[in-house]
């Protein structure tokens, strides 16, 4: 958030693609693995992954890792990540375990 309010404030942003992730590769599959490996820990529960064999992209058609470049992001607004991956999703699984109420666990949403 708090680069996001700088972005907002810093005119040299303005017109121009600001990447704000933490300058480190990770795939989907490995978050998600992290992601389970966090709510395990705290509730002692393993998450599954559910696959749908028909969601499945056709190999080729997708780009598998992707990496932000937060480069401009420190150059023009001096801003750089203070809370590492790990701690943001610590802190997200927190948050909803806190706020449950607000969410249907029960209906499959896409």
């Amino acid at each position: 958030v708090r680069g996001f309010v700088m972005a907002a404030d810093t005119e040299a942003t303005t017109g121009r693609a600001i990447n704000l992730g933490t300058g480190h590769t990770i795939s989907i599959g490995e978050l998600a693995e992290l992601a389970i490996q966090l709510c395990s820990a705290r509730t002692g529960r393993t998450p599954r992954i559910v696959t749908d064999s028909q969601r499945i992209r056709p190999q080729n058609s997708e780009v598998l890792r992707l990496r932000s470049n937060n480069t401009l992001a420190k150059t023009v607004m001096g801003w750089e990540p203070l809370v590492s991956l790990e701690e943001g999703l610590n802190r997200t699984i927190d948050w909803i375990a806190h706020h449950l109420d607000l969410f249907d666990t029960g209906r499959y949403a896409f």
